[in-house]
Parts: structure tokens; C-alpha cells; sequence
């Protein structure tokens, strides 16, 4: 029959998190307000007074309540989402990186696409990566000679 919310019967453990959530200021607000819901499913009240609370549609409600009944708290996290997989993982990040922060040899600074060649990765991985961590490798503060320079006479 519609209009009938389930039934939703919280664990103490589960109350105890639910309230954490709530009450904590560093918990993401999509979790503050999943928490809200199933606190106040837990009260008894259905979809509709839930959604009345500001808390969601009674879609968004419904949808929450019943992710909680099936799979419990674990229910109320992101489920992954759809798409390419990652191709370049943690590693390859952090070897880029490390890379990028040590100086080339015969070179002043590392180009991305030099740096590509030398990790064998496209050029623009290199820059979106330097873009994620804020790497200008062109640009330093201080003046560096160029070893490409001739020794001076004498």
C-alpha cells in the first residue's frame, strides 16, 4: 500500500553514530542530513512529516530509509560511482611528483613533457597533475644558473 513508510529500528551502536554525525561540525552534510532522516524515521514519523522537517523530498527520504533498511549504516555512505576506472594510481602520482621536485640532469627545471617521456606518461597527465599540487617547475624564486652554459675563461 503506498504512503506507508517501513518500519525503521536503530541499534544503540547505530544511534550512537547517527548522533555523532549530527552533532559533529567536520561531518560532510550529506551524512548530517542522512543522519537526520533515519534519527527521525526512528521516532516513528513517515516520509512525508520527515520531508516537512527540511530535511529532503519525500523521494530523497524514501530513498534513504530504505538504504538504511537493507544495507544499515554502511547503507548511508556514497555508493561508487559509474565511469572510467583510473588508469594512473597512487604510485605513478607520487613518482611524478617526486620527480617534478628534483632537479634534471643538463637542464634548469623540468618541462611536462620531458617529464613525460621520462616516467612514460602523456604530457598532459604531467600538467593536470602539476595542476592538482600546485607544481610550477618553471617558476622558482630564486635564480638558477643554466648548465647549459659554457664554463667562463680563464
Amino acid at each position: 500500500m503506498a504512503g506507508i513508510a517501513r518500519k525503521i529500528e536503530i541499534s544503540n551502536d547505530d544511534r550512537e553514530t547517527l548522533l555523532k554525525w549530527k552533532r559533529s561540525p567536520s561531518t560532510p552534510q550529506k551524512l548530517v542530513r542522512r543522519a537526520a532522516i533515519i534519527l527521525a524515521a526512528a521516532e516513528g514519523l513517515n516520509n512525508k512529516a520527515i520531508s516537512k522537517r527540511g530535511l529532503g523530498s519525500v523521494q530523497t527520504v524514501c530513498l534513504w530509509r530504505k538504504r538504511y533498511a537493507e544495507y544499515g549504516i554502511e547503507g548511508l555512505e556514497d555508493q561508487p560511482k559509474p565511469g572510467r576506472p583510473r588508469t594512473i594510481g597512487r604510485d605513478k602520482i607520487a613518482e611524478i611528483v617526486a620527480t617534478t621536485l628534483t632537479p634534471p640532469e643538463g637542464v634548469t627545471h623540468w618541462s611536462a613533457r620531458r617529464l613525460a617521456k621520462q616516467v612514460g606518461v602523456g604530457h598532459s597527465t604531467v600538467h593536470r597533475i602539476w595542476q592538482v599540487y600546485d607544481l610550477k617547475p618553471h617558476r622558482v624564486e630564486t635564480f638558477k644558473f643554466s648548465l647549459l652554459l659554457p664554463e667562463p675563461p680563464g
